[in-house]
């Protein structure tokens, strides 16, 4: 969940759907993305369990945030 509600990702998605001429047409382009989104989620997580690799602590940090990891950029929204 962490992941989804980052704030690139609410707000790449919400640029994208508001930008749509109407509901229905932000709806398919919101769901698809989210469903788009997921699927790669899921296979990258499947993947990683299903072949039992293990990603090192220092390369896991830095999947937070453009290469930035989850400590530093919460002093970085603050500053």
């Amino acid at each position: 969940m962490r992941h989804a509600t980052d704030p690139d990702h609410v707000i790449a998605v919400t640029t994208i759907v508001t930008r749509q001429p109407t509901i229905r047409a932000a709806i398919l382009i919101g769901s698809l993305w989210g469903v788009g989104h997921t699927l790669t989620i899921v296979a990258v997580g499947g993947a990683i369990v299903l072949f039992t690799i293990v990603i090192p602590p220092r390369l896991g940090l830095t999947m937070g945030d453009g290469g930035r990891p989850y400590a530093d950029r919460a002093r970085h929204v603050e500053t």
